[in-house]
């Protein structure tokens, strides 16, 4: 009984004295997260850092939040770990020469996000030259009254509120030897950093000299846009492509960001694609702008080259929309060899209801007949399935919408509201959520246009349904 009352006591002890340490370290140790206040809304966030670092030295990124009162979890991330690296209290520890981004985020009720950029430098050798002794004696040592700090090698602090500009670091990147005086700078792919998941390579941005960037034939993506420098050009050649979003395109002939080249849908959440020879300016979705060259690029056997030749060959001017939808719709069943296998030119496709969707979008935008894709599940005929994709288009000034070789009216289906007429009988037992009597077209509910995804509300725009 003794001993099992020993053993109580002693745990309760053990527990007290936990308890005890937890508060006191609670304390003294530094938090991650303040602990001082109640979450709320922060107001403004700044981030001081030193602006160049010596490859073995380190230094503490330092953060403040207003207000004070305000609890906020604070977290640090490098963009390059074999440049520097970054603790969860913000200590960067530089580690070979280089540029490094890096990111600081700061969360509450709501949350913000600073960017650093820190230049790696190399460390200095040491001076093999020895001192000459003064001999003079009147000769007094000034007291050095510099503050420096150790834990940076003797660099500069900045406040970092904005991130812009550029500098030029006082040392040279593997890239910037490869520059040739005039500033150009020819890669091979094994100057390139390779992603394997995405099968691509990364835009080069290490470099300060270079102002005409050519490029290997391949695929590229863009890695961290803020690194991405200014009135700089880009040269691709042969077969490359891009995998990347751009806000705006000077020249779609060349960089093309249209949804199937129907005008006033540039968006950044497509792909980019690469259509043609030429020059186009390019503005990147953090609003940079850069210029790219396409060289050797042989678009003939694609099927945006294909759709236009075709529709260039069968359509004119002359025709009514009515008449190009029909004449279109005419040489794809023509072309077909089964249900969704068919020839566009001669590009040979394979494909399902999306991709049939998508070449009568393209050929009747290239005909003038502004047409998108649409999600056709929720319409009020029976035998299609939920996710089933047709298209609408705008003809001579009245909407319609296609199934492949039907075309009826879009008031047939809607309402002067936009709203589903009926509902779908076929599915209604099995999918009971497509019972949309007097709701809103599908379609339109899915159209976030806030993101820029508006090419089903410009055709009902035009056909005056919005």
């Amino acid at each position: 009984m003794m001993k099992k009352m020993n053993k109580k006591s002693i745990m309760a002890i053990v527990f007290a004295a936990m308890f005890v340490f937890a508060s006191v370290a609670g304390i003294f140790l530094p938090k991650q997260a303040s602990a001082v206040g109640k979450r709320g809304k922060i107001r403004s966030v700044r981030v001081t850092s030193v602006k160049k670092l010596t490859a073995g030295k380190t230094s503490k990124i330092k953060v403040k939040v207003n207000p004070k009162k305000v609890a906020a979890k604070v977290t640090f991330k490098t963009s390059n770990k074999s440049i520097a690296t970054v603790s969860r209290k913000g200590v960067v520890r530089a580690k070979r020469p280089g540029r490094v981004t890096i990111t600081v985020k700061v969360k509450s009720k709501n949350k913000k996000i600073k960017r650093i950029k820190i230049k790696v430098i190399p460390k200095k050798k040491a001076s093999t030259k020895k001192k000459k002794k003064s001999t003079s004696k009147n000769t007094t040592a000034k007291k050095d009254t510099t503050k420096k700090d150790n834990t940076s090698g003797g660099n500069t602090n900045k406040d970092y509120d904005n991130e812009n500009g550029e500098e030029t670091p006082s040392y040279e990147t593997a890239l910037d030897k490869k520059t040739s005086a005039d500033g150009v700078l020819t890669l091979s792919k094994s100057d390139l950093t390779y992603n394997s998941f995405f099968e691509a390579y990364y835009l080069p941005t290490d470099f300060t000299k270079a102002k005409t960037i050519i490029l290997p034939e391949g695929t590229y993506m863009i890695y961290k846009e803020d690194e991405v420098k200014v009135n700089r050009t880009y040269v691709f050649n042969g077969k490359s492509s891009i995998y990347s979003g751009f806000r705006a395109s000077s020249n779609q002939e060349v960089i093309n960001n249209l949804d199937c080249d129907q005008k006033g849908t540039e968006n950044f959440l497509l792909n980019a694609k690469i259509v043609g020879n030429g020059t186009a300016k390019v503005t990147l979705v953090n609003g940079k702008q850069i210029t790219i060259v396409v060289r050797n690029f042989d678009p003939t056997n694609t099927l945006r080259y294909q759709c236009r030749k075709v529709v260039n060959e069968i359509t004119n001017d002359s025709m009514s929309d009515m008449k190009k939808v029909n004449t279109i719709l005419d040489y794809i069943v023509d072309h077909r060899d089964s249900h969704y296998k068919l020839n566009i030119g001669t590009y040979h496709v394979n494909t399902d209801c999306t991709g049939y969707s998508t070449i009568i979008a393209q050929m009747l935008n290239f005909a003038e007949v502004d047409c998108c894709m649409r999600l056709a599940g929720y319409d009020k005929y029976y035998g299609q399935t939920p996710t089933h994709q047709n298209n609408l288009a705008c003809i001579d000034g009245v909407a319609y919408v296609i199934d492949e070789t039907v075309i009826m009216k879009y008031s047939s289906l809607f309402d002067n509201n936009n709203c589903h007429i009926g509902y779908n009988t076929y599915y209604a037992s099995q999918y009971p959520e497509l019972n949309r009597e007097g709701k809103l077209d599908y379609n339109l509910d899915y159209d976030h246009s806030n993101l820029n995804y508006i090419e089903y509300s410009l055709v009902l725009k035009k056909a005056g349904r919005l």
